[in-house]
């Protein structure tokens, strides 16, 4: 008879030792792991403390707790989750059962790791984590280190550090039970608990990884980088010097060429290679170039993609649900899937599988000339089905530019993505050059018009349009040659007082030219006169923040979301019914600002009109997502993975499995989307690739 009903909560919290370092991702840790304290509360009584380590048996209430059908309370349970099975296998948990404190404070755009949260929240000092948590668990849940008489601390050996360490245990319950009272509950919804178990069953299922491809990449790459060093000790004269050795290259550049700089970072090098190719002498420009060969090496994310998989060949937990700030779309965990760098140019996914063959036959560099540029091309070719299944996968079409006009209501660029869809119309990126210009579609540029439309939406400006122009290779000396004398003399007078003010105030733009400056803020204005909808949009959203902020307590409409102030929080309620959070939202010295995360601390963050819609169409994309997601793996798509708007499936190697059905499922409207022009195209592979 089980003494827990489906409704009682039990908070718990354990601590485990593991000589596989964390880092290389639950999974991986359980193999290695002994569990030493488990700590539960029941309903909120008391917290109770079970230590295996002291030959204490499982206590009664414990294993009816594991046994029963109650639910379980955790601060990233997900490591509790696998780590009682791994643990505890008699005792299997149905997933379902689990609820997370730390994806609850990821919903309310609240810090994860416990500590902060108690800081946030104000938390009493005597339920929150004890200073010296981090030095208990270094000491008891790792091994001590090469150099240490000791291999690991235990009980026996730190009996008083040990009672500390039951003490934290008890405190950690206490503190996330203080958290969970404590904050907001409006996006605990029926629907993302369900997207938040689909989630743990995505993380759990993980994905199949090419273990040759990472060995044979890996390689690869300790061989060219022997062939780069080489090099560039033929090119300097010094005969130890290694392009990984960041310290030295900079000390030769510094020394030798009168060359600072402040890093090595691929960024850096790349400007000073773009914009300083001309003034460099050889030797230096061979040096760079094989310092940026190097950096594309991914060294790291192979190796992190090897450490972090299975021994049964599988890499899990990969995403973190709510993970990604405010918006609450997923973020990458572990290796980070979702910031791997694009493919090169022409390096096409039938291109990058040639190159993967000849690496894996020790070849690659018998046959390419830029090996480094191939093996970051080729990462994403780590990731691969099952033996007797395929991947499916498709990604949303341009969904935060279709999102932007169905929010602000931007009826002609509605209509020029349904006709695109239809096959009867140019694509956006022309479409809104041509409008912005008042050209034909035959004289507008798409180049121009995709920076235009990724760098304007959110109110964006000058510095925003030349960022995206040097992320897509714009060239700025060419556009501002070709638009001398054609822009609107209306609106270059306009730009020529906003820079005279922007001088007069010292804040006069800096790393630019005039005539590129004045180009610049031409095309921002065009582009906002040619979507009215959306600038007034961005002047409504602060509108209606201000009189929200004024009437506590009182929704205020704003199109297709509404506002509210309440307790101290501004709530953007979305389509979908969930709400972005705002902590502390306040008008301070005319800006409006609230409390968020951000750089590592809590901290005030400033915002306006194109922000918020950002924030409103990122959550939107998401929504759209999430709510597409259950039938697609209903609909027997398993889902391996979700970067960005892209899903990525894995289905028996069957016709009836198609990216086309995939892609219609993605693309589906939800009820509370009605207008949105939804669109998404895929593939099907055997290796996870980009497609062109």
């Amino acid at each position: 008879m089980n003494l827990f009903a489906a409704s009682d909560v039990v908070a718990l919290d354990i601590e485990t030792y593991s000589d596989v370092p964390i880092t290389h991702g639950t999974p991986v840790y359980s193999t290695g792991a002994e569990l030493l304290l488990f700590a539960w509360s029941v309903n909120g009584g008391p917290v109770k403390l079970w230590d295996p380590t002291l030959g204490e048996h499982m206590p009664g209430e414990v294993e009816a707790v594991l046994r029963s059908d109650c639910l379980l309370l955790a601060h990233n349970a997900a490591f509790e989750s696998w780590m009682l099975d791994a643990l505890l296998p008699g005792y299997p948990i149905d997933p379902n059962r689990w609820r997370c404190t730390m994806v609850r404070a990821f919903a309310h755009s609240l810090p994860g790791p416990l500590e902060k949260l108690c800081n946030v929240l104000g938390v009493p000092q005597d339920k929150a984590k004890m200073k010296d948590a981090k030095a208990l668990i270094h000491l008891f849940c790792k091994p001590l280190g090469k150099n240490r008489k000791l291999d690991r601390a235990t009980h026996q050996t730190h009996p008083e550090e040990w009672q500390r360490f039951r003490d934290y245990c008890v405190r950690d319950v206490e503190a996330m039970l203080e958290c969970a009272r404590r904050m907001p509950r409006w996006n605990n919804t029926p629907e993302e608990l369900a997207l938040y178990q689909l989630d743990q069953r995505i993380n759990r299922r993980g994905v199949a990884i090419d273990a040759d491809l990472i060995d044979a990449a890996l390689v690869t790459i300790q061989a060219e980088q022997r062939r780069l060093s080489a090099q560039a000790q033929e090119l300097t004269g010094i005969d130890d010097l290694s392009t990984t050795q960041v310290a030295r290259v900079l000390a030769y550049l510094r020394d030798e060429h009168q060359i600072e700089l402040p890093n090595l970072k691929a960024a850096t090098v790349a400007s000073l290679l773009r914009d300083g190719l001309e003034d460099l002498p050889d030797t230096v420009v061979m040096l760079l170039r094989n310092r940026a060969m190097t950096s594309k090496s991914s060294t790291a994310k192979y190796n992190a993609i090897k450490k972090c998989t299975s021994p049964d060949g599988m890499l899990r937990y990969l995403l973190q649900f709510c993970g990604a700030g405010r918006t609450a779309r997923w973020s990458g965990r572990g290796p980070q899937f979702h910031n791997l760098p694009r493919p090169q140019r022409g390096h096409s996914a039938a291109a990058i599988e040639a190159f993967i063959a000849f690496m894996k036959a020790s070849m690659a560099h018998l046959v390419y000339d830029d090996v480094m540029l191939w093996v970051s091309s080729a990462i994403r070719g780590t990731l691969v089905p099952r033996p007797g299944r395929k991947m499916v996968v498709s990604d949303l079409s341009n969904i935060e530019g279709r999102g932007g006009a169905w929010l602000a209501g931007e009826d002609w660029k509605i209509k020029a993505y349904r006709d695109y869809d239809a096959g009867t119309g140019p694509d956006l990126y022309l479409a809104s050059s041509a409008r912005a210009f008042g050209v034909s579609i035959e004289e507008a540029n798409r180049q121009v018009g995709k920076v235009l439309e990724l760098s304007m939406q959110y109110q964006g400006g000058v510095n925003a349009f030349l960022a995206f122009a040097a992320v897509y290779n714009l060239n700025m000396d060419k556009l501002v040659a070709e638009l001398t004398g054609k822009l609107p003399p209306r609106l270059v007078n306009e730009a020529h007082s906003l820079y005279a003010w922007l001088t007069k105030n010292q804040k006069q733009p800096v790393g630019v030219s005039f005539d590129t400056w004045v180009a610049c803020d031409v095309l921002k204005r065009l582009w906002r006169e040619a979507h009215p909808a959306i600038v007034s949009y961005w002047a409504e959203i602060e509108d209606a923040l201000a009189q929200a902020l004024a009437m506590p307590g009182t929704p205020v409409p704003c199109r297709k979301v509404t506002m509210l102030f309440e307790h101290n929080w501004m709530r953007v309620i979305l389509p979908s019914g969930r709400s972005l959070s705002y902590p502390s939202f306040e008008v301070h010295e005319g800006q409006m600002r609230y409390k968020g995360w951000q750089f590592g601390h809590w901290r005030w963050i400033y915002t306006f009109g194109g922000k918020t819609l950002e924030n409103i169409d990122q959550a939107v994309s998401r929504d759209v997502l999430a709510h597409n997601m259950l039938p697609i793996e209903d609909a027997g798509y398993e889902l391996l993975l979700t970067v960005h708007d892209e899903v990525i499936t894995e289905t028996p190697d069957t016709p009836e499995y198609t990216s086309e059905y995939l892609s219609e499922m993605l693309a589906a409207t939800p009820p509370w989307a009605i207008g949105f022009p939804l669109a998404a195209a895929g593939h099907e592979m055997y290796r996870y690739a980009k497609q062109d």
